[in-house]
């Protein structure tokens, strides 16, 4: 356990520290704080002392908002990954629902703005969204990034895809959609959606 350093009081940003709500997340404090624009946020100790979180998001949201319009984000590679994230976690007819909203991952972001204030412009067309580090978590502040499909892999969990599912991919292959894409829904790599195209075993069928 680290040792506990006093924070009430301390002023970081935006946020002026109020107390510690008595909970510990990766062995760090988490401090109840109160930011200039009147709301009250939960940050984790390194990420205030480090200059990470400087605001209960609303600086972000704020230069996010403005970027959105200005660049006419509505249309971009970012605004689509958001709403497909929020699509299969909210949308029991998506294809994808299953793998999602039906192992209960919420996407907890209220508006793009927050999205994006939180994730920044993609590094590149490649990158996808990834839940970091709990892979197993929410789409939240926190616990998103944008990453290459390397880093997904090395991130991913063990998949394990009955024969629904399986079929559920076969019919995203037969409408063309492309392999990184439904990688990407299902949390696995290009490599073994090619294996189902191309009809061998799945590795992994329970």
């Amino acid at each position: 356990m680290r040792k506990k350093i006093d924070l009430t009081g301390k002023r970081f940003g935006n946020l002026i520290v109020l107390y510690d709500v008595g909970e510990r997340r990766r062995g760090y404090v988490v401090w109840r704080c109160k930011c200039e624009c009147g709301n009250h946020t939960s940050v984790l100790s390194y990420r205030l002392k480090s200059g990470n979180t400087k605001s209960c998001g609303c600086l972000k949201r704020n230069s996010a908002r403005k970027n959105a319009v200005r660049h006419n984000m509505s249309n971009s590679s970012e605004y689509n990954s958001y709403q497909a994230a929020k699509k299969r976690c909210e949308n029991p007819n998506h294809h994808a629902y299953q793998n999602y909203g039906g192992r209960s991952i919420k996407f907890l972001f209220e508006n793009f703005e927050e999205f994006y204030g939180e994730l920044g412009p993609k590094p590149t067309i490649e990158h996808t969204i990834d839940r970091y580090p709990n892979r197993n978590g929410n789409y939240e502040c926190g616990n998103v990034r944008w990453a290459t499909r390397e880093q997904q892999n090395r991130n991913k969990r063990d998949t394990i895809l009955d024969s629904y599912t399986i079929k559920e991919i076969q019919k995203l292959l037969d409408e063309n959609w492309k392999q990184k894409d439904i990688a990407e829904i299902f949390g696995v790599s290009r490599s073994e959606i090619s294996n189902i195209k191309t009809k061998r075993r799945w590795k992994n069928i329970k």
